[in-house]
C-alpha cells in the first residue's frame, strides 16, 4: 500500500491557495459537509498560487464563499476535482515556538445555510417542496428544471432536484451533462399533508430532514449548489474493493484495510415498531374515545431478535393511516441501519483511479471478522496530516471510510 500525495485547494475571494494539511467529511446522513484545512502563512502572509501575499487577518472572512477540490495523482492525472462549495464557518491563526505561522479554515457546503432558525409559527400545512423553500428559505424554485430562480436570503442555492446521481459522478470526477435527466427529476412535489408549523428555537435543516424521513428520503446539498431529497441507490456496481486476510494466507498481499472496526448494538433492534400521531383529527374525533382521530401505524419483523421486543413513538405530525404506516416501518429501517457500522482507514483517497464517494457500494472481504458481501459506502473522511512517514503513525494520505448494510433507509 504504497502512500500518495493527495493534496487540497481551495478557491477563496477568487484566489487559490494550495493547503498543507486537510480533512474533508462527507456522509450521507448528514445535511452538510464539513472540511478543516491548513495553509502556510510566513511572516503573516498567507501566498495564493498566482503568486499573490494578503494579510492573513484578511483571508478567510466569516461566510466567505469557499470550493474545495482535491488533486490525487492517481486520478484523471492529478486533475482536479471539485468537492464542495460552502462558506467559511471557522478560522484559526496561530504561531508555534519555532516561529512557523498557520492559517487554519474549517468550512461545509451550502447545506450549512440550512441550520438557520425558521421563521417562526407558519402554518405550513399541505405545502409542496418548493412552496415550502420559498416560504421558509426565500428560495423560488423553477418547477420544470428545478433551478432557483430568485433567492431572497443570498444562500447561493442553484436548485433542488430528486437524486444523487449527479453529485455522486461530479464527486468521482466524471463531469457530465445530464439536462434531460436533470430536468426529469427536478424536484418532489408531493403534497406535505402533515399540520404543522416551524416553532421557537427550531433549525430549518431539523424540519426538512423530519419531513424527508415521512416518505423515506434522505436530504444533501450537491457539490454543484443543488438540494437534494434522495434514496440511495443499492442497485450500483460496486466501484472499490477492500481486503483483510490472515498473516496465513497467500492473498495477504491485497491487504488495503487498516485499523479496522466494527461496532454493534442491540439498543436499536426491535421485533415491532409502532407509530402514533400526537395530533389528534377533530374531525373524526368521538366524543366516547379520546384516542378515536388519532392516527396508529406499526411495522414488524420477527426475524430481528430472537424474542419480541417492542418499541412505540409518537410522530408531531398529523399525517394520515397510510404514513403512519409508511413511517413505522421507515424508523425500524433506520434502527437497523444504525445498528451496525464497519469503519476503517486505508491509504490514500483513491483506487484505481476512482476517487473515494459516499453513497457509493464496494465490495468487503474481511475474513479475520468475517464480513464478505457488497457494502454501502455511507461516509468517507479523506485527509492528509504532513509528519515523518514511517514514524509518525496516520501520516501522509489517508482515508477513513464508513459501511453499512445495503438495501435500508429505502423505500
Amino acid at each position: 500500500m504504497a502512500d500518495q500525495d493527495c493534496v487540497a485547494f481551495v478557491n477563496i475571494g477568487g484566489v487559490d491557495y494550495e493547503a498543507r494539511e486537510h480533512k474533508y467529511s462527507a456522509t450521507v446522513l448528514k445535511l452538510a459537509d464539513t472540511f478543516s484545512i491548513t495553509i502556510p502563512a510566513p511572516d503573516g502572509k498567507v501566498r495564493g498560487l498566482d503568486g499573490s501575499q494578503t494579510p492573513i487577518a484578511n483571508v478567510a472572512t466569516m461566510g466567505a464563499r469557499v470550493t474545495l477540490a482535491m488533486s490525487d495523482p492517481n486520478v484523471r492525472g492529478g486533475e482536479r476535482v471539485t468537492k464542495l462549495r460552502g462558506i467559511v464557518a471557522g478560522r484559526r491563526m496561530q504561531t508555534d515556538r519555532d516561529g512557523g505561522t498557520t492559517l487554519a479554515v474549517t468550512g461545509a457546503d451550502l447545506g450549512w445555510m440550512f441550520s438557520s432558525c425558521g421563521r417562526v409559527f407558519q402554518n405550513l400545512r399541505g405545502l409542496t417542496w418548493l412552496e415550502f423553500l420559498k416560504k421558509v428559505c426565500g428560495l423560488t424554485v423553477d418547477p420544470v428544471t428545478g433551478s432557483v430562480v430568485a433567492d431572497a436570503f443570498g444562500w447561493g442555492i442553484q436548485g433542488v432536484r430528486q437524486t444523487n446521481v449527479i453529485n455522486r459522478k461530479l464527486r468521482l470526477g466524471r463531469q457530465v451533462v445530464e439536462s434531460d435527466f436533470q430536468r426529469a427529476a427536478a424536484a418532489k412535489t408531493s403534497l406535505l399533508v402533515p399540520r404543522f408549523q416551524i416553532e421557537v428555537g427550531e433549525t430549518i435543516d431539523q424540519r426538512m430532514i423530519q419531513l424527508a424521513k415521512i416518505d423515506h428520503f434522505l436530504v444533501n446539498v450537491s457539490t454543484d449548489g443543488f438540494l437534494q431529497i434522495f434514496q440511495p441507490d443499492y442497485s450500483q456496481a460496486p466501484l472499490y474493493s477492500f481486503f483483510r486476510y490472515p498473516t496465513t494466507d497467500t492473498r495477504r498481499k491485497q491487504n488495503n484495510i487498516i485499523d479496522p472496526s466494527v461496532e454493534e448494538s442491540g439498543d436499536s433492534l426491535y421485533t415491532r415498531v409502532q407509530c402514533w400521531s400526537s395530533v389528534v383529527d377533530t374531525t373524526n374525533n368521538d366524543p366516547t374515545n379520546p384516542n378515536a382521530g388519532r392516527y396508529y401505524g406499526k411495522f414488524e419483523n420477527t426475524s430481528t431478535l430472537p424474542f419480541q421486543r417492542l418499541y412505540t413513538f409518537t410522530d408531531p405530525e398529523q399525517m394520515g393511516q397510510d404514513r403512519v404506516t409508511s413511517r413505522a416501518r421507515w424508523q425500524w429501517q433506520r434502527f437497523l441501519f444504525d445498528s451496525w457500522t464497519y469503519s476503517f482507514e486505508t491509504v490514500g483517497h483513491s483506487q484505481n483511479g476512482v476517487p473515494f464517494v459516499e453513497d457509493t457500494m464496494c465490495e468487503l472481504h474481511d475474513l479475520l471478522y468475517g464480513y464478505e458481501g457488497v457494502f454501502y459506502v455511507a461516509g468517507v473522511e479523506p485527509s492528509r496530516k504532513l509528519a515523518r512517514p514511517g514514524f509518525d503513525r496516520g501520516s501522509g494520505s489517508r482515508c477513513r471510510i464508513t459501511l453499512k448494510k445495503p438495501n435500508l433507509l429505502a423505500a
